[in-house]
């Protein structure tokens, strides 16, 4: 596959031939997939946020940008908000 990777897609890693392992991709602030942080990831964690939806699984921990394993909350909100008009960057480290 070449392209963007976002969030939930699968990561195969091969030796001598043989698969070895799979891991699936998780982008903080990326809840909706599609490889970058804008404001369709903000609205799908507001959205989880007054419980018209529900993140699960890659998803919340996507939506977990300030990393504190609480899932999407009101704090990764504002984050992915402040992301979004430059005050912050929302990086990848662990």
């Amino acid at each position: 596959h070449t392209g963007i990777v976002g969030t939930g897609h699968k990561l195969a890693a091969y030796v001598e031939g043989e698969l070895v392992s799979i891991k699936e991709v998780v982008i903080y602030g990326d809840v909706n997939c599609d490889g970058k942080i804008t404001m369709s990831d903000l609205l799908a964690i507001n959205r989880h946020l007054i419980g018209t939806i529900k993140l699960a699984d890659a998803k919340l921990i996507a939506g977990d940008v300030n990393k504190k394993e609480d899932g999407a909350t009101m704090s990764d909100l504002l984050a992915i908000n402040r992301h979004l008009i430059g005050t912050i960057l929302i990086t990848q480290e662990g």
